[in-house]
């Protein structure tokens, strides 16, 4: 194992308040060693992970020759650290550059560095390298991340994989959902990539471990240690074969439903900053049809609202089975937050069909059933607060001071059911045609 430090190299790509290496300095190499010396002096690191940030471009040989002068005042400030590279998403055409006469996106620059710099491969979400990834960063699928990593695989280069386990922003453990579709995706790029070749470095972006989302973490180190022929093995290893086949089935149904049927966006959440960042030409998570857009969008009951009432359906009959067995199992912390796992899981996708639908029929029926699945979500919420498993639950519930751009914890939103409540006043002024506050649910 190794440790290591990631930072920004581009301070006007720095979204999010990390620490960066260059500005506008006349002497970018200089003020890189001296801003190196302020972070790796008396540390001793063994690498450096460099970010070039997300949504915006730099000019194509300014790219290359900075990441060069990074690796330069690196070996300067400490030799012998090595320099790994993030090659991040995004398809939107100011993300396409030109260089050296091949069109490419834009964080691919790094393959033309001189220096002895190793790649990460990213990708976001559960989304994996070989199958549909629903527009996520405006991408349909993540073919030429793939092709790029197993490109270097299969020379005997130095190359790394960096996915995700999580992807907190507005989208699974902050609205909050149980998503043990991670465990599956993360089985395929394993499964995948061993048939290019070594996969040196492979490193989770985690954001946080409640609801579940400790076994994302726990399952993906014991299978890039050992590949099991299922996906499911490590599930089973945690809580037994027959809680395990739940998790499975459960994980089975996430993909046909989020990721096949392309669901993923109604159950995430979507605040403030997606919308504004939407107009503004910048996609993260898939995008969805607004409520306020499903009269004029007319394939939306065959494409999106019956197959959510068919997977909410399909995840209310595991919820049941899973009710079952965990009747019958002694009594665990773990199994516990399990349970509240595959409860508010569930509901997530019951509110969700029942407020597009009474958008979609006008229906004030519809908006009391789905209220009715909010407050069943509250008391599970509430239960589960006082179960977490960091023993000090204020700094990741509340608003939290700190130096990122996100000035509170990473479980507020589910705390508060922000993303929730939103929808359901967005979906009141759809049917009532009134006006109402809704919640922004951001910073």
């Amino acid at each position: 194992m190794k440790a290591g430090i990631a930072l920004q190299l581009f301070g006007k790509s720095n979204l999010q308040n990390a620490f960066d290496l260059v500005d506008d300095e006349p002497d970018a190499p200089a003020e890189m060693r001296r801003r190196l010396h302020l972070l790796l002096d008396g540390v001793g690191f063994d690498l450096v992970n460099l970010s070039f940030g997300e949504f915006f471009s730099a000019d194509p040989a300014l790219f290359v020759q900075r990441v060069d002068e990074a690796y330069q005042a690196l070996q300067a400030v400490s030799p012998g650290t090595e320099l790994t590279t993030t090659i991040h998403l995004g398809n939107q055409p100011s993300l396409r550059v030109t260089y050296m006469g091949e069109t490419l996106l834009y964080y691919f620059l790094v393959k033309f560095a001189q220096s002895p710099i190793t790649p990460w491969v990213h990708t976001v979400m559960y989304f994996d390298l070989y199958e549909d990834a629903g527009g996520a960063y405006f991408h349909d699928d993540f073919h030429e991340h793939r092709e790029f990593l197993e490109g270097k695989l299969a020379a005997g280069a130095a190359a790394g994989y960096f996915p995700e386990s999580a992807y907190w922003v507005a989208f699974d453990n902050s609205v909050p959902v149980y998503l043990p579709l991670y465990m599956r995706s993360r089985w395929v790029d394993l499964k995948g990539l061993r048939a290019a070749g070594r996969l040196r470095d492979h490193v989770l972006f985690s954001s946080g471990w409640e609801w579940g989302y400790w076994q994302t973490d726990a399952a993906t180190l014991r299978m890039a240690y050992t590949l099991p022929q299922s996906w499911a093995a490590p599930a089973r290893g945690f809580f037994g074969d027959r809680i395990g086949e739940l998790i499975e089935r459960l994980g089975e149904a996430q993909h046909d439903g989020l990721m096949i049927k392309r669901l993923a966006p109604y159950l995430a959440g979507r605040d403030q900053v997606i919308d504004a960042g939407k107009k503004l030409g910048i996609v993260s998570q898939p995008d969805r049809v607004q409520l306020n857009e499903i009269a004029t969008t007319p394939d939306f009951r065959p494409r999106v609202l019956e197959p959510l009432n068919a997977f909410a359906t399909t995840l209310e009959a595991l919820e049941a089975d899973f009710g079952l067995a965990y009747l019958a199992a002694p009594r665990d912390p773990f199994l516990d937050e399990l349970a509240d796992g595959f409860s508010i899981t569930a509901r997530r996708a019951r509110f969700a069909y029942l407020v597009h639908l009474a958008a979609a029929d006008l229906s004030e029926a519809k908006l009391t059933a789905a209220q009715a699945e909010l407050d069943a979500a509250k008391e599970i919420v509430s239960a589960r607060r006082k179960a977490m498993h960091d023993p000090d639950v204020k700094p990741i519930l509340r608003n939290t001071p700190n130096a990122t751009f996100y000035q509170y914890g990473y479980l507020r939103e589910a705390d508060l059911l922000c993303y929730w409540e939103r929808e359901l006043a967005q979906a009141r002024q759809v049917v009532r045609q009134v006006s109402e506050n809704v919640p922004g649910c951001v910073l």
